[in-house]
């Protein structure tokens, strides 16, 4: 990742091949309330998916919480941090996976705005892919009734 650059100049996820050839861009942050910016730490990777955080972007612009896919598609926000007494903000470092939950720090947010650590439970693939078909049958039936 890299924290600056790309087309808004707020951060890209690349990917490169160890002799230097392949380099490719896998996302471009955008910023904003549907976009983080400024990545920073490590992603972890667990299968096909890595994950990582942006200190800022999401609806607060206080930080989110990534996955994208090695392939560089199905690029989403898990959690867009919003400060406060509850929830973190400005996430720093790095996140790792244990047992399908991610865990991170804030260096703000929380009750004395002195920061946070946070986990996060990663939907299992199976059971995301058997939500979206359920919901994909939902709306075919719904489509069939209206007619």
């Amino acid at each position: 990742m890299t924290q600056f650059g790309g087309d808004n100049n707020t951060g890209t996820v690349f990917q490169i091949n160890t002799d230097g050839s392949g380099f490719g861009l896998l996302h471009e942050f955008a910023g904003g309330g549907s976009d983080g910016s400024s990545p920073f730490g490590s992603l972890m990777l667990d299968g096909p998916v890595f994950y990582g955080m942006t200190q800022y972007g999401g609806d607060s612009d206080g930080g989110t919480l990534f996955q994208i896919n090695t392939n560089g598609t199905g690029f989403q926000l898990l959690h867009e941090f919003a400060g406060g007494g509850s929830d973190g903000r400005l996430p720093y470092g790095d996140v790792i996976l244990a047992n399908s939950t991610l865990y991170g720090m804030t260096p703000f947010g929380g009750d004395s705005d002195v920061g946070t650590v946070f986990s996060f439970a990663v939907p299992e693939p199976s059971a995301a892919a058997l939500l979206m078909a359920g919901l994909g049958a939902l709306g075919w039936k719904a489509q069939r009734r209206r007619r």
